[in-house]
């Protein structure tokens, strides 16, 4: 599972998305998302080896980067997370299950283009292929 197929499964369930990128982001563009990998917990190995294991584990984080407008921003970043929280989806053929790392939306303030940005961790669990 890479970062581009996570990206591309996400960008058509945002309703008003100007831009989506992976690990890097223009700073100027409001209506962005950016989706960066990051550590996660060590996949467990099942008895056997790993040829005996059924799933691995994807950290990821999105940044939102929205609006200059901090209502909006953070109505946007919480429906973002809503599409996670709680649900499974397969992704470019993959079943995936998302366990949320925070309750909500973190708020990291504004950019240097005073634009309202939003971080949402998560841990993707998927079934090996």
């Amino acid at each position: 599972m890479t970062l581009k197929e996570i990206r591309d499964w996400l960008k058509p369930k945002v309703p008003g998305i100007g831009n989506a990128y992976i690990g890097r982001t223009d700073p100027a563009k409001e209506k962005s998302i950016c989706v960066y990998g990051r550590a996660s917990s060590p996949d467990t190995i099942a008895v056997g080896g790993l040829a005996n294991t059924s799933t691995a584990t994807k950290g990821i984080s999105i940044l939102v980067q929205w609006s200059k407008d901090p209502d909006a921003a953070e109505v946007k970043a919480k429906s973002i997370y809503d599409i996670f929280k709680g649900t499974h989806a397969v992704i470019n053929g993959t079943e995936c299950f998302f366990n949320m790392l925070n309750n909500e939306p973190v708020p990291v303030g504004i950019n240097d283009k005073d634009i309202y940005e939003y971080v949402i961790d998560l841990n993707i669990v998927y079934k090996r292929g």
